[in-house]
């Protein structure tokens, strides 16, 4: 084989090579950058909690940014009491709810569905309780900018 066509023959393999490193480039770089933007917003809905058989409620609620997928942050669960008690707040369930975006399932989320907690909420007032929430690192790409909401329940007792 003459070198001239040993030239070409390597030629035409690295720009066949190239050609096959641009295309998936194309197609990756673009999957890749929509999850860089880590100010999304997921903003979680809430419900409510009872106290005690007294029927007496309290709200839960809270909402979360910058969730990627594998990325895990710090949810903060705002308690507030409309009651002229004091309450302690011994649990919290949470449920995902799906997405507001097709091909986002509720199971993209991975948070602790039910916590056993000892919360003391001012009569009139609020308190917190951190959560850690995580969008997993299989999460579709058409998770980006998606909603979930959460349905919050909980049992407080009147603080004694």
């Amino acid at each position: 084989m003459s070198s001239s066509s040993r030239f070409t023959r390597t030629a035409t393999t690295i720009v066949q090579g190239l050609v096959a490193l641009l295309l998936v480039a194309a197609l990756v770089i673009p999957e890749a950058l929509s999850f860089a933007q880590a100010d999304r917003s997921h903003r979680f809905e809430n419900l409510s909690g009872r106290v005690g058989s007294s029927g007496a409620a309290f709200r839960i609620g809270s909402a979360v940014k910058g969730l990627f997928p594998g990325k895990k942050k710090i949810m903060t669960v705002k308690l507030r009491n409309p009651n002229r008690f004091p309450i302690v707040v011994k649990e919290l369930k949470i449920r995902v709810r799906p997405s507001n975006k097709l091909g986002c399932p509720a199971t993209s989320i991975s948070v602790r569905k039910r916590l056993r907690v000892s919360v003391v909420v001012p009569a009139r007032g609020r308190a917190k309780k951190s959560v850690p929430v995580k969008l997993k690192p299989t999460a579709p790409s058409s998770c980006q900018g998606a909603r979930w909401p959460l349905k919050f329940r909980g049992g407080a007792v009147r603080k004694r």
